[in-house]
């Protein structure tokens, strides 16, 4: 299993945020673990928890040796949420990440910066963003339908979840701590602050077509039929690009989210780790006059090993 963290902000007066740490050292090493094992971390979507990648994450340790790291994000599963709602953004999610890692000896100065991050809508936007401020701590991105860009004006859903937040915040702007005492109004606010810059959330224009995006191997899996966030339509300037891989799922944004354990996204490793010959599944075929040889098979799409096993039970 892994290990819980309740990890604070800052200081005590900071609210906790929990996060679940999958080690590789406390598995049972296999034979298709690879050599270029790496620190995981994989960021959920608003309204969700760190639960809709568990399946990824035990697939991740016990096939390849990964330790992953998974967390809730503020105002979501088993965090806490902060006194003022107003604190509540992308940016803040940025600098939760940030500290969890500093935590648990991820990140900061004197350890070593091979991140591999997986995020989905929110989280892939959260993704980027982290990827900006320390591009030297992050080797290749995993980004499922991510938020984080501009979207046309008939993206119709999208806009008016942002005048919808925008309209509750600034209605309970002038009374917020008179007389607004209802817990489930104020974690709804809360929400509000938290999308209210939806979809870009901040990340820079044109993202993947940035110098920091162009360094770093990218696979960008999309909802054929997205109704919120289309990133896919930002990608024509990595068309050439070797390090830039998509791939389109036949279905909507809300059961692409919601359903991340079925796209079975461990069986691609090439999106988690750098590829070695030594890591790739041997199978003996026999000669024209008998012989036995050796082929390597060199499909990255198709898992190392003979199978997957479930994971194991969820918290």
């Amino acid at each position: 299993m892994g290990a819980p963290h309740d990890t604070a902000m800052s200081s005590s007066a900071e609210p906790y945020t929990f996060s679940l740490l999958l080690r590789a050292e406390d598995a049972v090493r296999r034979s298709t673990w690879v050599r270029d094992r790496r620190r995981v971390v994989l960021l959920h979507g608003w309204l969700q928890d760190h639960a809709s990648w568990l399946s990824t994450a035990h697939h991740l340790r016990r096939q390849y040796g990964h330790s992953v790291l998974l967390l809730d994000w503020l105002h979501h599963g088993r965090s806490e949420t902060p006194t003022d709602p107003a604190a509540l953004s992308p940016d803040a999610l940025v600098r939760q990440l940030r500290s969890t890692l500093e935590h648990i000896c991820w990140a900061g100065p004197g350890q070593p910066s091979r991140l591999t991050i997986g995020g989905c809508s929110l989280g892939g936007a959260v993704a980027m963003m982290y990827t900006n401020l320390y591009p030297q701590d992050v080797d290749r991105l995993v980004l499922v339908a991510p938020a984080g860009f501009n979207e046309p004006w008939y993206r119709v859903i999208t806009h008016a979840g942002r005048f919808s937040a925008n309209a509750l915040i600034r209605s309970t702007r002038c009374w917020l701590g008179k007389t607004l005492h209802s817990a489930w109004l104020l974690r709804l606010l809360g929400h509000a602050h938290l999308i209210s810059d939806t979809p870009r959330y901040g990340n820079l224009e044109a993202w993947f077509d940035t110098p920091t995006a162009r360094l770093k191997p990218i696979l960008l899996v999309t909802a054929a039929f997205d109704e919120l966030h289309r990133a896919d339509a930002h990608v024509r300037c990595r068309e050439e690009d070797p390090l830039f891989r998509t791939r389109t799922i036949l279905v909507n944004h809300s059961l692409l989210c919601s359903h991340l354990a079925w796209l079975r996204l461990d069986r691609d490793p090439s999106a988690w780790h750098e590829l070695n010959d030594a890591d790739l599944p041997v199978r003996s075929q026999r000669g024209t006059r008998g012989a036995r040889m050796l082929t390597v098979k060199s499909d990255t799409a198709t898992p190392s090993g003979s199978g997957h096993v479930t994971p194991r039970s969820r918290l």
